[in-house]
């Protein structure tokens, strides 16, 4: 039990979970159909994201110990060695993308590997060198659509892909923003470049409500991409976005308690981005 809790803290169970979803959801929209075939694609997606979360541990260990929010993770905390983990991380990676390339061909698994190289090659890199890391960063987070759209047969130039991956691309800079700017000291702690020394806080809080905005006014141009089967799907949608846009203008004040306005905020956009990939699902799987 200890040493499964201890492989769920160094995989980053919650966020590899999602990664993994969302990956589910770009096969359900490319197969327009739910079979088992989902969970064999989900076991090797969840295989590639967890050694690659694993791997970002590693490479980023020593600043980890600088920085309360992350100085009990497995390896700064002495619970597993680094090149342990480091070992499991390439043994997740490498059987991920075997099973990839095994089972749905060389496309889902080239765009898997893919992110593993932006994530653990680029974005780890850039952010000691840069606060603006995410926007670049954030391809990471349109490439696991593209493995499951790609792996259920999917064209790779598609409109639908693309508008599927322009979604998830554009909540991933809100997503990093807000998580950055509600651990804002912690990342000063381990030496991070920081937003707040380029903005104010006011001026990120617009800054991050515009690109929020942004992500929701993506998600309705759904329709335009021939994603939505059913009228009903859109109604949700509709009233997911303005319940999004309503949510977070508190980040438009001019005198905000930082923290909390952002961490509301980080979670609802998280929310919104979940439960766009349930109406996806169930649009095209289900109904």
């Amino acid at each position: 039990m200890k040493l499964l809790k201890e492989l769920m803290a160094l995989t980053k169970i919650r966020v590899v979970l999602l990664s993994t979803f969302s990956g589910i959801t770009g096969f359900v929209v490319a197969a327009a159909d739910i079979s088992l075939q989902v969970i064999v694609f989900a076991v090797p997606l969840f295989m590639l994201a967890s050694g690659s979360a694993a791997l970002n541990q590693y490479q980023e260990h020593w600043s980890d110990r600088l920085m309360d929010r992350t100085k009990h993770r497995p390896i700064p905390a002495g619970q597993l060695k680094p090149k342990i983990s480091l070992i499991i991380s390439a043994v997740l990676i490498m059987g991920g993308l075997l099973m990839l390339i095994f089972n749905f061909g060389l496309i889902p698994a080239g765009l898997g590997f893919g992110a593993v190289v932006f994530y653990n090659g680029m974005y780890t890199y850039l952010k000691r060198v840069t606060a603006f890391a995410a926007v670049p960063g954030a391809l990471v987070g349109a490439l696991p659509p593209a493995v499951g759209w790609t792996a259920a047969g999917g064209a790779v130039d598609s409109p639908t892909l693309l508008g599927l991956m322009f979604f998830f691309y554009l909540w991933q800079i809100p997503h990093f923003w807000l998580f950055m700017g509600i651990h804002a000291n912690d990342y000063k702690k381990a030496g991070f470049p920081s937003l707040g020394d380029t903005f104010t806080s006011c001026q990120l809080a617009r800054i991050t409500f515009t690109w929020i905005f942004a992500t929701a006014c993506a998600g309705m141009l759904f329709p335009l991409f021939g994603m939505f089967n059913h009228t009903i799907s859109f109604v949700f949608l509709l009233g997911l976005t303005i319940w999004l846009g309503l949510d977070t203008l508190p980040l438009l004040k001019k005198q905000l308690t930082v923290v909390p306005v952002f961490r509301r905020a980080f979670v609802h956009i998280n929310i919104f981005a979940l439960l766009i990939m349930v109406i996806l699902i169930i649009d095209h799987g289900i109904i």
